[in-house]
């Protein structure tokens, strides 16, 4: 007896056509894995299987058409996550030195633990350009004019670009930051940025509400 399925498994999309002709007999017919970037990608299989009858190719034209209509939605949720996360930003191959992580890691920490009002509780710099979290040592300060003054008065950094997002979380104000070269970073940089900011601080809140 003859039996037809096809599968789609987990979010990486695996694709496949599996043709069972009997007990402990199976060809399995798999298209070649989509490329990540959206080219449209044809899912046809060879019609020459012996022993197999037209209304079986018809079921096997109706699964392919379905496996279609799977590629295509793949397509458009890769689209919509470039769009809502950004594309990721490699390090140029050149940026000046008081922005490399290092350099920007000691200034920081010089320009904001000596206050007393905060401290450094973390820096990001997996991509370009690096994401500090700023978190005040007085949960009775107000947010959060005073830990931005620390990062405006930072030595060497007074025309560094300084986009952030901050609030309170547990009590304690929070201040989420990207210093970056001066000058117009482009649309992909800003995107991205913007992308990057709101996720550290939304899974700071996270973290602190128990997701």
């Amino acid at each position: 007896m003859t039996h037809l399925v096809a599968f789609c498994i987990g979010t990486g999309m695996t694709l496949g056509l599996a043709l069972i002709t009997g007990p402990g007999e199976a060809s399995t017919v798999t298209p070649p894995p989509p490329p990540t970037q959206a080219p449209r990608t044809e899912v046809r299989i060879t019609r020459a299987l012996p022993g197999v009858s037209p209304s079986t190719l018809a079921d096997l034209e109706a699964l392919e058409d379905e496996l279609e209509i799977c590629l295509f939605e793949r397509r458009l949720l890769e689209g919509r996550l470039r769009i809502h996360e950004g594309e990721y930003q490699d390090w140029p191959a050149e940026v000046e030195d008081r922005f490399q992580p290092a350099a920007l890691e000691d200034a920081l920490i010089d320009a904001v633990e000596p206050s007393g009002l905060a401290e450094v509780a973390m820096l990001d710099c997996d991509e370009f350009p690096c994401v500090a979290v700023i978190e005040a040592s007085d949960p009775d300060q107000p947010c959060c004019i005073g830990l931005q003054r620390l990062l405006k008065d930072m030595e060497g950094y007074e025309d560094a670009g300084r986009p952030s997002i901050s609030g309170v979380i547990d009590g304690r104000p929070v201040l989420v930051v990207a210093l970056q070269p001066p000058g117009d970073a482009g649309e992909q940089v800003n995107d991205r940025l913007g992308y990057r900011l709101t996720e550290t601080y939304e899974a700071l809140q996270a973290e602190v509400d128990g997701y």
